[in-house]
């Protein structure tokens, strides 16, 4: 279904090209290459080249909006949840690092659903989900203490975003560990934004996250 709508939408676009073109051609016009060279008709040519881009980029990220909502049903409460429950102690942890809160709530609802005393298969605990390793790291003394595991989550945020540069990068890292990305940024064409983590993450943020 996907592959059809986006054939259809390049066809319709072809066709208004075509006819635009058809169009100026019966105008008075004798030559078609004079006529393409023609700046007001090259500059038509041009918009329409960008039109047509910005439509399909518009409407794969729509697509991608959509799948990424399906997988996040039920998160518009979680992320209230989390709020309610730790918005204070979050706003505290975040300002102190200097991270966005509705960004730490963010990550909490994904890693955690705001439960503090889960533990992940891989070891990973608390509201942040932060292993042994990098909590000794961290210097998070009991991750299953709220206020400090937030803490400490809102401190490996920025330590992550000083050491990549950007806001998605750091995220990737945080969930693949900034090994895994520096691997990855030195094998090339890493786009963190196509991190289904990433894409969960911000969608959370822009949706749902309020402090």
């Amino acid at each position: 279904m996907k592959n059809k709508n986006k054939k259809l939408l390049k066809q319709k676009v072809f066709l208004i090209c075509s006819v635009a073109f058809l169009v100026m051609f019966l105008s008075g016009n004798s030559c078609l290459l004079n006529l393409y060279k023609k700046k007001d008709v090259y500059d038509l040519y041009i918009s329409y080249r960008q039109n047509y881009a910005s439509t399909v980029t518009n409407y794969q990220h729509q697509l991608e909006e959509k799948k990424v909502a399906k997988l996040l049903v039920g998160f518009r409460e979680v992320t209230d949840n989390v709020s309610k429950e730790y918005g204070s102690r979050i706003k505290k942890a975040a300002k102190f690092y200097k991270r966005d809160p509705r960004l730490v709530v963010s990550v909490v609802a994904i890693e955690s659903k705001g439960d503090s005393r889960v533990i992940s298969p891989k070891g990973a605990k608390g509201l942040g989900q932060i292993n042994d390793i990098t909590s000794s790291h961290l210097n998070l003394k009991n991750p299953f203490n709220p206020y400090e595991n937030l803490l400490a989550t809102s401190k490996y945020l920025k330590e992550l975003q000083d050491r990549f540069g950007d806001r998605n990068t750091a995220l990737a890292a945080y969930n693949l560990g900034p090994g895994e990305v520096d691997k990855r940024i030195k094998e090339g064409n890493f786009k963190p934004e196509n991190l289904l983590y990433v894409k969960k993450v911000n969608y959370i943020y822009r949706n749902f996250a309020k402090v």
